[in-house]
């Protein structure tokens, strides 16, 4: 088994669905703690792009890993279609959302070392479309429960203890909060009252297209086809340099960007030539950040 899991600590593990296949022995291998306490403490750690995909004739989630045409199988049910989804180490939390049209206290999570969703602890409340965010390896969650008022309209989850809290807030907290982000120590609520940053802030549109990466919030202008980063100490938006590019394709996409490895990658749709609007490609880009001073970040196009 020390042999098994040197080896298994140096391949990546994109290769890992496959050798699961080999064994039982493989299999527990691959899915223990160990194994990816070894390729931490070698240096080996990889991080891995999820995408979740839903067509229009298919009500169904799927879930694939980037870089390899692999399928995420499903263990309980899979989550719900408007489930909010956050990242906390090697897991994929999805939180909420309706079930048979009816509010969810149900919380999901994708184990990334398995590809293998488990069940964890459920909320104090059912919440429609919630928004949750990490902070400090906590995840926060807001709005879409039926009383506005309750104390548990705002609440967090302790990953470690595998526990949930009530947090107070400041007022009443909007039953539609659209959006929300961890920055700074600080957990930022779009639609809410609480902890209230101005509308200078406002992204439009319930924050469409948007990630956090080393405390830098980022989203992309559908109107401007632009993409922008907001200024906390000026208290305004600033354009990311670099990008003019790469917006000349995503006119009439859909867009949407995600933090992998401390660098944003770009996600866009079109549609295939000749399919008459029905089949569309998804596209992809990898940027990578640098900071000249506190006033210019710029992005460059790694792929």
């Amino acid at each position: 088994d020390d042999i098994l899991l040197s080896f298994l600590s140096r391949v990546s593990r994109l290769y890992y669905p496959t050798f699961s296949l080999v064994s039982k022995s493989f299999r527990t291998l691959i899915a223990s703690p160990e194994l990816y306490q070894t390729r931490s403490f070698l240096n080996r750690t990889e991080s891995c792009l999820y995408v979740c995909l839903r067509s229009l004739t298919d009500s169904n989630l799927r879930w694939f890993t980037l870089c390899r045409v692999y399928q995420i199988p499903h263990a309980p049910p899979p989550p719900a279609h408007w489930s909010s989804v956050v990242t906390v180490d090697s897991n994929i939390y999805a939180i909420g959302g309706p079930i048979n049209d009816a509010p969810s206290s149900r919380v999901s999570f994708l184990d990334c070392r398995s590809d293998t969703w488990r069940m964890a602890p459920p909320m104090r409340v059912a919440r429609n479309y919630p928004t949750a965010s990490v902070l400090d390896g906590k995840i926060y969650v807001a709005g879409g429960c039926e009383d506005c008022d309750s104390l548990n309209c705002i609440e967090v989850f302790d990953p470690n203890t595998q526990t949930w809290e009530s947090v107070a807030s400041h007022g009443r907290c909007e039953r539609l909060a659209y959006k929300s982000v961890g920055i700074e120590g600080k957990f930022h609520l779009l639609g809410g009252r609480w902890d209230s940053v101005g509308r200078e802030m406002d992204m439009g549109r319930a924050w469409v297209s948007y990630c956090v990466i080393k405390n830098i919030l980022l989203y992309y202008h559908e109107r401007d086809r632009e993409f922008k980063w907001y200024d906390y100490k000026g208290r305004f938006w600033r354009k990311l340099m670099g990008l003019e590019r790469l917006v000349k394709f995503l006119c009439y996409s859909r867009v949407n960007l995600a933090d992998y490895g401390g660098k944003m990658v770009v996600l866009w749709d079109t549609f295939v030539p000749g399919s008459g609007s029905k089949n569309k490609m998804i596209w992809c880009a990898e940027v990578s950040l640098e900071s000249h001073d506190v006033y210019d970040i710029c992005g460059e196009i790694e792929w």
